[in-house]
């Protein structure tokens, strides 16, 4: 319990140079404890330690959309996978 604090500030250290620096949680309860945070695209960085005392390093990645997706602005639909099949398909090997 006593190294949390230094456990938190190092997360926060190593985590901000890769663009990690949103507190996104950030729980002390019941000798549990969780600390996360994120960056720009919502990829997280967490570290949990439960009761027993047990410590979790976790990282999600966020969402990465390709240019073509982003333009879209939409979930792509069984009719835009047809199109882009075919497109694949005419194009030379």
């Amino acid at each position: 319990e006593d190294q949390w604090p230094t456990a938190q500030a190092l997360l926060r250290e190593i985590g901000g140079e890769y663009g990690f620096t949103k507190v996104s949680l950030d729980i002390s309860r019941g000798g549990v404890r969780t600390f996360e945070l994120a960056d720009e695209t919502g990829a997280k960085l967490t570290i949990m330690v439960n009761s027993y005392g047990y410590t979790v390093l976790g990282v999600s990645t966020g969402c990465h959309l390709r240019a073509e997706a982003k333009e879209r602005g939409r979930p792509i639909t069984d009719a835009d996978k047809k199109v882009i099949r075919s497109s694949r398909s005419a194009e030379p090997s």
